[in-house]
């Protein structure tokens, strides 16, 4: 399995609404709204990004039709691919199996 990035949308429309018991956006809220990669370029028209070398990636994401909202969240999922693990097809390899996953998040409002 690759390195690769995903984003999400959350409408949040400024409430918390599903939210779990420590406060956190519980990850369904997250999976409503997966964006697809738009402009041509790597990984485009599907939802994941294939990370390239280290460094600057710049990339352009397509927004649900008609989406306006003054606090909406963005996330972005970075799943390496560095550990070696079960391919679950009787092989190992790296990026197979469980891997390192980095999460952010931002605030954002789209008019």
């Amino acid at each position: 399995m690759q390195h690769l990035f995903v984003f999400a949308l959350v409408l949040s429309g400024g409430v918390l609404i599903a939210v779990d018991a420590h406060g956190r956006f519980m990850k369904a809220c997250f999976n409503q709204n997966v964006l697809r990669i738009a402009g041509g370029g790597p990984g485009s028209g599907t939802t994941k990004l294939p990370a390239g070398p280290t460094g600057l990636m710049r990339s352009k994401l397509q927004l649900p039709s008609g989406v306006r909202c003054n606090h909406c969240i963005i996330q972005w999922n970075y799943r390496a691919g560095n550990n070696w693990g079960d391919c679950g097809n009787g092989t190992s390899a790296t990026g197979c199996g469980p891997q390192e996953t980095f999460r952010g998040c931002s605030d954002i409002r789209i008019r």
